[in-house]
């Protein structure tokens, strides 16, 4: 991830209650520049591979324990592109300046892969078993990254509250990016694993032994038989 940080220097009046004069370096900080966070969550879709056995499978199965059939797969890469700007007043009077945050975050999958062993013919009741459980797996990916893009948000709200970043001359975005690498990029890649557990808890024992035997116990005779 390359970050694009660059500083646009702004020095115009907001509207004050107080002629530029009589206010506090502070005050004008807090009425001229505000702060600004987008934050976009993306995905890119999905795809369908058959051509894999449930032998590779199982190999690429991050949950999958001895002994466990693999019938189908879900596998998703993550991108994250985090940007850094910000409007900046100095501080005549002293050597400072404050600086206004400006985030931008994407959150991205690439295209999703789904694999469905090939030992199952598309066009039989196994296949379209396995698939329906995959598509389970990319729903709750989809449903993840909105959720994250919220509390992020939420966090980035909360943490600046309107406030600006006030540093020596010059060092205002170094400063940013020093306090979103320590707090901020921590959350964020703590939040995108959580959608883990949740793929796990939908591999359950329960629902492994129901997939085994979907269709009269073909998806299982399928599998074995081809062993």
């Amino acid at each position: 991830m390359t970050a694009t940080r660059a500083v646009l220097f702004a020095a115009a009046l907001a509207g004050s209650a107080l002629p530029a004069a009589a206010q506090t370096f502070e005050q004008r900080c807090v009425s001229e520049i505000r702060p600004s966070f987008t934050i976009r969550s993306i995905h890119s879709g999905y795809q369908v591979d058959n051509t894999v056995s449930t032998r590779v499978l199982i190999n690429r199965h991050a949950h999958a324990s001895s002994g466990d059939m693999t019938l189908g797969l879900t596998s998703a890469t993550s991108r994250i592109q985090l940007d850094t700007d910000g409007k900046v007043l100095i501080d005549e009077d002293q050597p400072r300046e404050c600086l206004a945050p400006q985030v931008e975050i994407e959150l991205r999958y690439l295209p999703l892969h789904v694999y469905v062993a090939r030992e199952f013919n598309p066009a039989g009741c196994p296949y379209r078993t396995v698939l329906a459980h995959e598509m389970d797996h990319v729903r709750l990916y989809l449903e993840h990254l909105p959720q994250v893009e919220a509390r992020i948000r939420a966090a980035l709200n909360e943490h600046y509250d309107g406030h600006p970043v006030y540093a020596g001359r010059g060092q205002a975005l170094a400063v940013l990016n020093e306090q979103l690498d320590r707090w901020l990029w921590p959350m964020i890649k703590s939040e995108m694993k959580m959608v883990e557990q949740r793929q796990k808890d939908l591999d359950s024992w329960e629902e492994q032994h129901r997939l085994s035997m979907a269709c009269n116990g073909e998806v299982a005779y399928n599998v074995k038989g081809r062993y």
